[in-house]
């Protein structure tokens, strides 16, 4: 066989391997829940994607030259057996992954059953908690829809409301700071109150993003400080737009700080992605100040 056949019948079986494995990639994303958190799912598809294919541009490669040392094969005969081996190859990976997948293996309960068991008795629903309970404890019955609307007239009716979501909204979880974010721009009719709140949050979120800027990447190699200040972003973002719409707040000046923040570490996609995209697009929408051609664009 001409080496340029074999090289060509290879490539073929490259661009096989190439697009079998970004499926198969794609699918174990899905089975293994691979993290999209700092686009760690979309490199792992790039990068199994590109050593499929090499290994696929090889053993196509080999196969073909071993079929070709029989006098009466043809080169059809070698393409077709090169790229069934990588078909089986991609066959058998795919059998694997899913196999091993968590969600594949059976977690069913074992022990035998008597004949006419009782069924399980339902554990008793959680009661609500007392009214002294810490503030997150009665923003995650927000979460259930049947005690939802139970819990946020609770909450409205706590005495020291506007402190305990400063509190909160401060506080160094950012599921907690988030949960008192959201509460607020959820309300269909914000209380005026609650502007200093998001004001508090937009200085503190500012210092929290120059703190990370100035972090080095060796430091924080998993970007996961970033991963904290997209989370509280968001929800100061909802926040910020329903005290805007229905409180008439100014928050203009906080949102333009935050945004000049963001564009200080393009190496991280969650200030791109997450927040500089976001603010600057709702910059534009609020202030009329065009986005830099730096900035992401819109989705």
């Amino acid at each position: 066989m001409p080496l340029l056949t074999l090289l060509f019948i290879a490539a073929l079986c490259g661009l096989a391997g190439l697009v079998l494995g970004g499926f198969i990639a794609n699918a174990c994303v899905h089975w293994y829940h691979i993290t999209s958190r700092e686009g760690a799912s979309g490199y792992f598809i790039i990068v199994i994607a590109i050593l499929s294919g090499v290994v696929a541009t090889l053993v196509g490669g080999i196969t073909a030259r071993i079929i070709a040392n029989d006098p009466a094969a043809g080169t059809l005969r070698s393409f077709g057996a090169a790229l069934g081996s990588v078909l089986l190859l991609a066959g058998i990976s795919l059998t694997l992954c899913r196999l091993f997948a968590p969600d594949a293996i059976s977690h069913t309960d074992s022990t035998p059953q008597l004949p006419n068991a009782p069924a399980p008795v339902p554990p008793a629903e959680t009661p609500f908690p007392t009214a002294d309970a810490p503030l997150f404890d009665w923003l995650a019955l927000l979460n259930e829809p049947a005690r939802a609307e139970t819990a946020r007239n609770r909450i409205l009716a706590r005495s020291n409301l506007v402190e305990e979501l400063r509190t909160l909204a401060l506080s160094e979880s950012p599921d907690s700071a988030a949960a008192a974010l959201h509460f607020i721009g959820n309300q269909p009719v914000p209380s005026p109150h609650f502007i200093p709140v998001v004001q508090a949050v937009a200085v503190d979120l500012a210092e929290r993003m120059r703190r990370f800027n100035s972090t080095p990447i060796e430091a924080d190699p998993s970007y996961q400080g970033a991963a904290d200040l997209s989370v509280r972003f968001n929800a100061w973002m909802q926040a910020a737009q329903t005290l805007r719409e229905h409180s008439a707040a100014d928050l203009t000046p906080e949102l333009q700080t935050l945004l000049e923040l963001s564009r200080i570490r393009p190496d991280s996609i969650a200030m791109r992605s997450d927040i500089c995209r976001v603010a600057s697009f709702h910059l534009h929408l609020w202030a009329g100040i065009p986005p830099l051609p730096s900035d992401p664009s819109p989705r």
